[in-house]
């Protein structure tokens, strides 16, 4: 989210800027950056869960937490402020700071 909204804001705030700065390749690195954050982010959670065969139908599997709850709460935390929050903060002050360029621009 947050490199959907600065790359909108550089379109439409510095449209000059833009067309420089935004070339096929670099426009590729950019998508196979957020997909690998995204992969690393989530690889975290193949640690943090075990599975375990079913008393009762040892063919069946189920997914259990492996770590305490703690570790989770951190986890939890840390992806509110990093896919949530940031993305968040990011958005109001690319907006607030395109409403101040209009108000000066008439």
């Amino acid at each position: 989210m947050a490199a959907c909204t600065i790359e909108r804001y550089i379109a439409v705030c510095r449209p000059l800027l833009a067309k420089k700065l935004y070339t096929r390749g670099r426009t590729r690195r950019i998508i196979a950056g957020c997909w690998l954050a995204a992969a690393l982010n989530c690889s975290s959670w193949f640690a943090m869960a075990q599975e375990h065969s079913d008393e009762h139908s040892p063919e069946l599997k189920q997914c259990q937490l492996a770590v305490p709850a703690s570790v989770y709460s951190i986890v939890f935390g840390g992806d509110l402020i990093l896919f949530y929050i940031l993305p968040l903060l990011i958005a109001m002050i690319a907006y607030w700071h395109r409403v101040g360029l209009e108000t000066l621009s008439g």
